[in-house]
């Protein structure tokens, strides 16, 4: 019996050793894409700014003199400067929600409904940004902003699958960390340079999802089995006729959030 439990034991440690060795891998190619696209930003910041670099400016709302910006975006996420703009106003004004832009519809102006979750991160990421750079934090919304989300699927790509495996098994948990950079469609709105909340609401629709299955509604572990290196995992039918009625409306709401 002791040899058996040896045995099981470090069967365990080599399936936990190849599920970090994929999301380390995984992570490894976010890397690599995002320093393509933090040198494609860089890039087009320098070209525009060869003639005189921006002098800081601790009074501007922007951090730079005359109240400029330097930042500059690949057309597919041009909304990231309105999420700058609404950042920057609130450090401006000392509040916690931006109300009202005058950055469009000028000079009437027009009312904000954005998130605030997704304008509190930049804050939050620009204080510290601006504590280690010596920068105004300002401008250090500017500097931080292209990577908040990329971080945030770092986190998700090691902390989630781990959550996910003890419902999942070994296969859902390295799927789960693969599909988040090969599906394009929810990867793109993570990478350097896309400054949006969407991002977010992907991660909470796949979790409407992911929770529901988890919750017993669809996949979930057969055995507890070490014996493979994926754990067994297979559809389980509902016994009850009210269990497959709620596991059935569940996914249907899920399914309606990611339309």
């Amino acid at each position: 019996m002791p040899r058996h439990t040896n045995t099981s034991s470090n069967q365990s440690r080599r399936q936990t050793g190849w599920i970090w060795a994929i999301i380390f891998l995984v992570n490894a190619v976010v890397v690599v894409d995002s320093w393509k696209h933090h040198n494609r930003i860089v890039k087009c910041c320098d070209a525009s700014m060869r003639q005189a670099a921006l002098k800081i400016d601790r009074h501007s709302n922007t951090g730079y003199e005359l109240g400029m910006r330097r930042l500059i975006l690949p057309l597919q996420a041009i909304d990231g400067l309105h999420w700058i703009m609404h950042a920057q106003s609130m450090l401006r004004d000392s509040k916690w929600r931006v109300r009202s832009t005058t950055g469009d519809n000028f000079p009437q102006g027009r009312d904000v409904h954005w998130s605030h979750g997704f304008l509190w991160s930049l804050m939050a990421f620009a204080t510290v940004h601006g504590w280690l750079a010596d920068l105004p934090v300002a401008a250090s919304v500017e500097a931080v902003a292209p990577y908040v989300n990329t971080f945030f699927l770092v986190i998700a790509i090691v902390v989630c699958p781990w959550m996910l495996r003890r419902r999942l098994g070994n296969l859902g948990a390295v799927g789960l960390s693969c599909s988040m950079i090969g599906v394009h469609s929810f990867y793109q709105l993570f990478m350097v340079g896309y400054i949006d909340h969407h991002g977010a609401i992907a991660m909470a629709s796949l979790f409407c999802v992911l929770l529901v299955a988890a919750g017993g509604a669809g996949w979930t572990v057969a055995t507890p089995s070490d014996e493979l290196l994926f754990r067994e995992s297979r559809l389980v039918t509902p016994k009850k006729r009210s269990n497959r009625r709620s596991g059935g409306t569940a996914l249907s709401k899920a399914g309606q959030n990611i339309e």
